[in-house]
C-alpha cells in the first residue's frame, strides 16, 4: 500500500520507541518534510534527468523538456532529434536512456500501470533491464512515485551520510553495512531514508 505523510510520521515515531538513534535524530531535526513524486507517465523520464544533477539543475531541464514535449509526454520523444534534446540539456547518454525507456513504454515492454500490482522486487527488475536504470533510480521510482513503505537506497550517497552521523559512526558506513543496518529498521526504512535525507541536510554545515 502506498505510504502518506501521517503514515511516515507514524512510523518513525514507531522507530524511536525501539532505537535510540531514531529518536535522538527526531529531536535534534524534527520530521522530515513531506516529499511525493508525480505518479504520471513522466516520472520515469524525471528519473532519468535528475541522474547525478542538483534538484536545481534537474527541476531545470524537466522543465525545458516538459515545455519541448508538451501535451503528448514521452511519447513525443522519437519526434524529436538528439541535437534538440541536447539543447534543452539532456546529455548524450541520457538521451539514449530516455529513447530506450520511450520505445519500452511505446511498444508495451513496460507497463506502468502494472507496478502498483507488483512487488518492490519486481518493480526493480523490471526498471533495472532498461539502459541507464540501477538499483538507485529504481528505489526513487519506489519511494516517492509508488510510495511503497519498506524502501532502503543503501547507494544514495545522502542516505548513507546521513545514518552515518545519526548512528555515530566513525566515518562513512559502507553499503554492506548500510544494509545490516537497515534489518532493525525493517519494515519503516523509507521513513527512515527520509529521515536520512533530512538530517544530512540539517547536519551538512554542523
Amino acid at each position: 500500500m502506498p505510504v502518506s505523510y501521517p503514515d511516515v510520521c507514524l512510523a518513525l515515531d514507531t522507530l524511536a520507541d525501539r532505537c535510540q538513534y531514531v529518536a535522538q535524530a527526531l529531536q535534534q531535526v524534527g520530521y522530515p518534510p513531506e516529499r511525493v513524486g508525480k505518479s504520471d507517465d513522466m516520472a520515469l523520464v524525471r528519473i532519468i534527468v535528475g541522474q547525478q544533477l542538483s534538484t536545481k539543475a534537474a527541476a531545470t531541464i524537466n522543465q525545458r523538456l516538459s515545455d519541448l514535449l508538451g501535451d503528448g509526454g514521452y511519447s513525443k520523444i522519437p519526434s524529436f532529434s538528439d541535437d534538440e534534446l541536447r539543447a534543452v540539456g539532456m546529455s548524450r547518454p541520457k538521451i539514449r536512456y530516455l529513447r530506450a525507456l520511450t520505445d519500452a513504454l511505446l511498444t508495451g515492454e513496460l507497463v506502468l500501470a502494472d507496478f502498483p500490482s507488483m512487488d518492490d522486487e519486481s518493480v526493480v527488475k523490471a526498471l533495472t533491464a532498461l539502459p541507464g536504470f540501477g538499483r538507485w533510480s529504481a528505489h526513487m521510482y519506489l519511494l516517492f512515485n509508488l510510495q511503497r513503505t519498506d524502501v532502503w537506497p543503501t547507494g544514495d550517497l545522502a542516505v548513507r551520510v546521513g545514518i552515518s552521523r545519526m548512528v555515530g559512526a566513525s566515518g562513512r558506513l559502507t553499503e554492506a553495512e548500510l544494509e545490516q543496518w537497515g534489518e532493525r529498521w525493517r519494515p519503516h526504512r523509507s521513513a527512515l531514508s527520509l529521515l536520512a535525507w533530512h538530517y544530512y541536510g540539517a547536519t551538512t554545515d554542523v
